[in-house]
Formats: structure tokens, sequence, C-alpha cells
């Protein structure tokens, strides 16, 4: 365990680490059991942290543990968990949560249509077909910073695309509500 003095370098990335949490768990009370959680490993586990070594790596590591810790937790409902998974009344949340009810499959391919086909190429090659980068620049002629650039950008396209694939999905499934809580049709 560490004393009050080492671990006070831990507290002073409390804001750091809050950020992490938001952005692995996105609910509030969620992110807040995450942090505490991550705290109190990383206070049982001081003695495993090498002086000198990258402190925010360390936890960065650790509080991504306990995220996974928790995923693999049998009968987890980590939406459920969060308590105020949705903030609108009732009548306006859906009865089964949106993923469930897209297809990823059709999404990706639908979305995969707008990556111009150079780019493509480059991103099944390395995500997909698990190419390295060297490999993919030998065989299409191109630098190896080049294979890096397309697959950022195919990347960065899929995921406007695909954010705007699930958006439309959601307002033809799952109109907004008008001020008496009846689902506005749109179109």
């Amino acid at each position: 365990m560490a004393n009050n003095d080492e671990y006070q370098q831990v507290l002073d990335l409390e804001p750091v680490m809050r950020s992490w949490a938001v952005r692995f768990a996105g609910r509030r009370q969620l992110t807040d059991d995450l942090l505490q959680e991550t705290f109190l490993r990383t206070w049982q586990g001081w003695h495993s942290f090498r002086q000198g070594s990258d402190l925010r790596g360390w936890c960065y590591t650790v509080m991504r543990n306990v995220w996974i810790d928790w995923q693999r937790r049998p009968g987890t409902d980590l939406v459920s968990a969060a308590g105020d998974a949705w903030d609108l009344d009732e009548r306006s949340a859906p009865t089964v949560p949106y993923y469930q009810e897209i297809n990823p499959v059709s999404l990706v391919a639908e979305a995969a249509e707008s990556v111009p086909p150079a780019f493509l190429q480059v991103l099944l090659a390395l995500d997909v077909y698990g190419e390295s980068r060297a490999a993919i620049a030998q065989r299409l002629g191109i630098a190896e910073g080049t294979v890096s650039s397309r697959a950022h950008r195919a990347r960065a396209i899929l995921r406007v695309r695909l954010a705007d694939l699930i958006a439309q999905h959601l307002e033809t499934e799952h109109p907004p509500p008008d001020a008496e809580g009846v689902p506005v049709t749109i179109g």
C-alpha cells in the first residue's frame, strides 16, 4: 500500500481519470463507480507500480482492466447499472435498446460504400485481413505513411457515415415525442 504522500500523485490525476471514465462508461453514476473502483485498485496495487515509470499510463491500464472485468461479469447490464441510462421520460424511451434493433453488418456495408476505393482497399487489408503496413505498402507500391494516412481517413469517413446512418435509423424508428408524449413521425 502507498503512503499518503506517494498516493497524492494519483489523486492529482483525478480530472484526467474522470475524463477517461466518462469515455468508458458514458453515464454519470457508472463513471463515478468506475473512478472509485479505479482509485481503490490503484491504492491496493500501489506496490506493483514501478517508481519512475509512467503513472498516467499505469492508472489508465488499471481503469481499463476494471472496465473489462465489469464487462466480463456474468449477467452484468452496464446500461441498466448506470441508473440514469435514459434522460427521457418513460413514454419516449424505446422499449428495446437501439443497438439491438440495428443490423451492424448492413450498416457497415452501407457506410463502406462512401469510402473511396483506394482508402477502403487499405483499410480492409489492414483491419480485416491483418496485413502489416509494410506488406500493404509493398504490394500497392506506396509509402507506409500513405498506408497509415489512407487507413486513418477511411476510418474517419466510416465513423461519420455510421453516425449519420444510426441517427437516421433512430429518427425513423423512434421519432421524438410531441408535447403530449405522442411520437411524431418524420417524413
